[in-house]
């Protein structure tokens, strides 16, 4: 996808080149009165170009230096928080859990139902410590992202991005059994789940029907399942 996009920008530049050079000698015969009316619409074109092949998000990379914590943070609380677009000041949930045995994941969804999610690891300036900051980083063909996880604080900031769009998160450590139910929604209900339920599992309550089937607002998980949280 990326490259594809280089392409694109590269034709696109040496379209523009040809454009001024053939517009350059067009100039060079035109009566002088006309010449600087062309010569201001030309130099709106550039700048229109200019802005347009600015648009989308910059690259996020992992920062050199640092070191994989192989087994994931000590805390395995899940971050809940907000995410932000910068073109128009959408946004939506955002969500850092852990699926056990040190795998991490980011899940954002949006108020309209879309959700996206990609695996995530951390790394540390020198031998992990479950105090102090730590990096967060992954990515994929289409997703990105880069942060900072405040261990003491319990708290996660940084940049993402979706396809060509730049986010900015901002997320907390879950502290209750609520919020860790909440996370159980997110993880493995609606589009594009982290992990879908098992084929047997009970369904949504609907109907009147209250027992052998789960709830949502306020998610009842906890009152069939055990989730080990270490913290």
């Amino acid at each position: 996808m990326k490259r594809l996009l280089l392409v694109a920008l590269m034709v696109l530049v040496s379209l523009v080149v040809m454009a001024m050079s053939r517009l350059s000698r067009y100039l060079a015969r035109t009566p002088p009165q006309t010449a600087p009316a062309l010569r201001r619409s030309l130099f709106a074109i550039l700048i229109l170009f200019a802005g347009c092949g600015t648009v989308g998000a910059a690259p996020l990379t992992l920062p050199t230096g640092l070191s994989l914590v192989v087994d994931g943070i000590a805390d395995q609380r899940p971050y809940f928080g907000k995410f932000k677009a910068a073109p128009n000041n959408s946004g939506g949930d955002f969500l850092l859990a852990s699926c056990g045995c040190g795998n991490w994941r980011v899940l954002m969804s949006t108020a309209d139902g879309k959700q996206w999610q990609f695996a995530v690891r951390f790394y540390s300036t020198a031998d992990y410590q479950p105090t102090g900051d730590v990096t967060v980083f992954g990515q994929t063909d289409t997703e990105a992202l880069r942060g900072t996880i405040h261990q003491d604080a319990g708290l996660t900031e940084g940049l993402s991005n979706h396809n060509t769009i730049a986010l900015k998160f901002l997320a907390t450590r879950g502290e209750t059994h609520t919020n860790v139910a909440s996370g159980c929604v997110k993880c493995h209900i609606g589009d594009n789940p982290i992990r879908p339920q098992a084929p047997d599992h009970p369904p949504r309550c609907a109907g009147g029907v209250t027992t052998r089937c789960f709830t949502v607002d306020p998610p009842n998980c906890l009152s069939c399942h055990t989730v080990a949280i270490k913290n």
